[in-house]
């Protein structure tokens, strides 16, 4: 999955301010690992341009990897993350956007990209190796796009909209 640098910087060129944003830890391993058990780190960054964004990032499990960017109005995001070493972002500029990415399972990709005007993308990945993308990037309002996959291998699934 792509780290989309140039689409990122230029939707958050300028100063980056922190509005209602939420990431928590809830356990560094399984009831159910074999194995030695050792603390996994977790990532998650939460950056805010613009006016009543909601942000929150959800990951129990081990290192798992969440961005959420948003630039605008009153754009919405949540990312949960159950599992091992899954990667998720959200990157969304514009006004009412909302974007969700679910994944539980182990190695999943998730990525949401979104401009314009009262859009909704949603990922659901079960399930090991997923890989999963929306890009929205039209001005116009679309249906919701969602993706619910359980995949067992490299499984990859791209929703384009422009």
């Amino acid at each position: 999955m792509k780290m989309y640098g140039i689409l990122a910087a230029a939707i958050f060129a300028g100063a980056l301010l922190n509005k209602t944003a939420m990431a928590a830890d809830l356990m560094p391993y399984s009831e159910l690992d074999s194995g030695p058990r050792t603390i996994q780190t977790q990532q998650a960054d939460i950056l805010q341009q613009g006016q009543n964004h909601q942000a929150a990032s959800y990951q129990q499990g081990g290192s798992n990897q969440a961005l959420i960017l948003q630039n605008g109005m009153a754009n919405t995001a949540l990312i949960h993350q159950t599992g091992y070493a899954n990667n998720a972002q959200a990157i969304q500029s514009g006004a009412l956007l909302e974007a969700s990415i679910l994944q539980h399972g182990y190695g999943h990709d998730a990525s949401i990209v979104q401009a314009g005007y009262g859009k909704e993308a949603t990922i659901n990945q079960h399930g090991v190796h997923g890989s999963a993308e929306i890009h929205q990037l039209s001005q116009q309002r679309t249906s919701p796009v969602t993706i619910t996959q359980f995949s067992r291998g490299q499984a990859s699934v791209q929703v384009y909209q422009y």
